[in-house]
């Protein structure tokens, strides 16, 4: 299966949205330096995890509505944290079982751009939605 034909779900308390790129699911931690006492040696330890900051482009224009309502709840100084799951999917279904699926935790939108015209689809597509969170943890299998 060609790389073109697989699609992203973004799923956000139990809606789901398609985007058609994605970039940024990184997990990326903080990096803490510190020394004992009198002791020369500097030891790196894993800090907090670095935010996250998930870009998805070229959306199904279907979920438009509902993204700029929850953009409106940030906008409007709403607490609007949400568990985000992105799942990589191909035209038939889920991915096979092997697939990754990512949680961005305590996501919120910190973009939402309007809709725009993609001439590889013929119509409009949501332009990119950022999610900012706390972190991304990777899911495998089912």
């Amino acid at each position: 299966m060609s790389a073109d034909e697989y699609r992203y779900r973004l799923s956000v308390q139990g809606t789901d949205f398609l985007f058609r790129e994605i970039a940024g699911l990184d997990v990326e931690f903080e990096v803490v330096r510190y020394r004992n006492g009198t002791d020369r040696t500097t030891r790196s330890v894993p800090g907090p995890p670095k935010p996250p900051s998930v870009s998805l482009r070229g959306g199904d224009p279907a979920g438009y509505q509902a993204l700029a309502t929850w953009a409106g709840l940030v906008t409007a100084g709403t607490p609007a944290q949400r568990e985000a799951v992105v799942t990589l999917v191909d035209e038939s279904g889920p991915a096979p079982a092997a697939a990754v699926s990512w949680v961005i935790v305590d996501s919120f939108p910190s973009r939402l751009t309007s809709l725009v015209y993609d001439e590889a689809v013929g119509g409009p597509v949501i332009g990119e939605l950022v999610l900012a969170g706390y972190a991304v943890v990777p899911r495998f299998g089912p």
